[in-house]
């Protein structure tokens, strides 16, 4: 990705204000730990481990990356799967695929509920299957928290239990690219990448 994104820390992207769950998701010990724990390994392959992905370059080549290091790293074969983008969609919404699909998401606004509610179980972006009483209603009572502190805790404490049952496995945080004119006015940069194009105009 040449250094452009941000490695992710958590599921919410850095968002004003939010304190954020910040832990190291690469931790090779802890993977091998789980993964003897589910009775699967070098010598017992998971059936079917797949790496679902749509058709762009990057997504094949991450895909490609994360299989070269979960067979070096856990000794686990994973096969890759490519589709177009709309039978990509299908599947995916779905829930037609075997293992782990290639995602990603873009808030709407500049506020940790934009991503999170994606998982809660009735969310028709949650295309995963996760389903956990618990996150639910911690995202639910983010809704009637009328002091912004206490609600941005709130989810927080939503954000670590999905972290803690991890149903996705974060990679990267998007960023914003750009190349501008030094003569470019009030191009103000924001965490949506938004403008108010009524307001940017070019210097003489």
């Amino acid at each position: 990705m040449k250094g452009i994104p941000s490695v992710a820390k958590g599921f919410v992207p850095p968002t004003p204000l939010y304190p954020g769950v910040s832990m190291n998701l690469y931790d090779p010990v802890k993977a091998k730990q789980y993964l003897a724990k589910s009775g699967f390994g070098p010598d017992k392959q998971p059936p079917d481990l797949q790496i679902l992905y749509n058709t762009t370059d990057t997504h094949r080549d991450i895909a490609q990356v994360i299989q070269q290091m979960w067979k070096e790293t856990l000794g686990l074969d994973a096969t890759l799967v490519n589709y177009e983008w709309k039978v990509y969609l299908e599947n995916t919404k779905n829930l037609n695929y075997r293992s782990v699909a290639r995602a990603s998401w873009i808030g709407d606004f500049a506020d940790p509920i934009s991503f999170l509610e994606l998982y809660t179980s009735d969310n028709g972006n949650n295309r995963t299957g996760y389903h956990n009483p618990e996150y639910d209603k911690a995202i639910q009572a983010s809704w009637t928290i009328p002091d912004p502190g206490q609600r941005l805790a709130k989810l927080k404490e939503a954000e670590a239990i999905l972290m803690d049952d991890m149903p996705i496995i974060p990679i990267y945080t998007y960023a914003l690219t750009e190349l501008r004119s030094p003569n470019l006015r009030n191009a103000l940069p924001n965490p949506l990448g938004m403008y108010s194009w009524k307001d940017i105009h070019l210097a003489p």
